[in-house]
C-alpha cells in the first residue's frame, strides 16, 4: 500500500468529513475499536466514525481505491467480531443514531448505529413498537439483517419481516433505497439472501401498538382441587404399573478394549449403567 498516496487521501477526505477519521496513534482509537466481545483484539488501519451517509459512502470509496478490507460496526455487539478487522477500514455508525417514528403511519425509521435501548424508547413515546432483540444494547441494523429474534416475534414475526425499507451505501459509493417498489431484487437480498450487499445507513421499520403497559412471565390458571387430585393419582398408578428396568447403556466402539487398558476397564463400563423406569414400553439404544 503506497503510504504517501493514503495519507494525502485521508487529509483531503478530513477536510469534508462529519464524523471522525482514527488511526492507531489518534486519541480515541483504543476506545472505537473495542467491540461488544472483549476476547477480540483487532486493530484496524482506519476507523471512520460515521456521522451521515455521506460519510459512508467516502469510507467506502476510499476502501475500494486503495483495496482495503471493510468490516461494519453497528452496535459491535456480534460475538464472532464481525464489526472489526485487523489492517483495513472500520466504518463505525455508532454516532448515526437518528430515529424518526410516524406515529400515523405506523412506521419508525432508525439510523444504522441505533440499539434497541433507543429504538424502543421513541417508539414507546407513541404505545408502538416492533420486533427486536432481547438485549437492549444489541444494534438494530445488525439484528435485523440477521433475521431479528425478539420478544414480539410469535404475534408479528422476526425483526426481518417487518422491515419496509432500508437505504445502502453501496461497493461504488452510491446510495440507493431497498423496498418492495424499489430496487426490489436488493430488498430481497438484503432480507436473507446474504451478506456484503451495502451498509445499510438506515432501516424503515412497520411498527404496532404494544404497551406501554404489558404483562410478561408465566400465565396460570386455577384449576379444581378435586380434579387436580384425581389427575395426579391417576399419574402414579401408572408409573407403579410401569416396569421398572435393569439396563446397561453400553457401547463398546466408543470403550477401551481390555488388551489395551486391561486395569480400569471395568470401571468404565460399569459407569454406564443406569436403572430406567419407564412408561408405557423399554427403550435400549442402538
Amino acid at each position: 500500500m503506497p503510504q504517501t498516496a493514503v495519507s494525502d487521501a485521508l487529509n483531503d477526505l478530513a477536510t469534508r468529513f462529519s464524523g471522525e477519521l482514527l488511526q492507531p496513534l489518534d486519541a480515541g482509537y483504543e476506545d472505537a475499536r473495542r467491540v461488544h466481545n472483549g476476547l477480540i483484539d483487532k486493530r484496524p488501519f482506519l476507523i471512520a466514525r460515521c456521522r451521515n451517509a455521506a460519510d459512508v459512502a467516502d469510507a467506502v470509496r476510499l476502501a475500494r481505491e486503495y483495496n482495503l478490507e471493510v468490516a461494519i460496526k453497528g452496535g459491535g455487539h456480534n460475538a464472532a467480531g464481525r464489526a472489526t478487522i485487523d489492517g483495513g477500514v472500520m466504518i463505525d455508525l455508532s454516532l448515526m443514531k437518528g430515529i424518526y417514528v410516524d406515529s400515523e403511519a405506523h412506521t419508525a425509521r432508525v439510523q444504522g448505529g441505533g440499539t434497541w435501548r433507543e429504538y424502543n424508547r421513541e417508539t414507546q413515546l407513541h404505545g408502538l413498537a416492533s420486533t427486536g432483540g432481547v438485549i437492549s444494547t444489541t444494534g438494530v441494523g445488525g439484528l435485523t439483517l440477521g433475521g431479528g429474534l425478539g420478544w414480539l416475534q410469535s404475534k408479528y414475526g422476526l425483526a426481518i419481516d417487518n422491515l419496509r425499507s432500508a437505504q445502502l451505501v453501496l461497493a461504488d459509493g452510491r446510495v440507493v433505497t431497498a423496498s418492495a417498489n424499489e430496487n426490489a431484487d436488493l430488498f430481497w437480498a438484503v432480507r436473507g439472501a446474504g451478506a456484503n450487499f451495502g451498509v445499510a445507513t438506515s432501516l424503515e421499520f412497520d411498527v404496532h401498538h404494544v404497551g406501554p403497559t404489558i404483562t410478561g412471565g408465566l400465565l396460570l390458571h386455577p384449576g379444581r382441587r378435586r380434579e387436580r387430585r384425581s389427575r395426579g393419582a391417576g399419574i402414579r398408578s401408572e408409573l407403579h404399573a410401569a416396569p421398572a428396568v435393569e439396563s446397561e447403556v453400553r457401547s463398546d466402539e466408543f470403550l477401551p478394549h481390555e488388551s489395551e487398558h486391561p486395569a480400569g476397564v471395568n470401571h468404565v463400563r460399569n459407569a454406564t449403567r443406569c436403572i430406567c423406569v419407564l412408561c408405557g414400553s423399554k427403550w435400549r439404544p442402538e
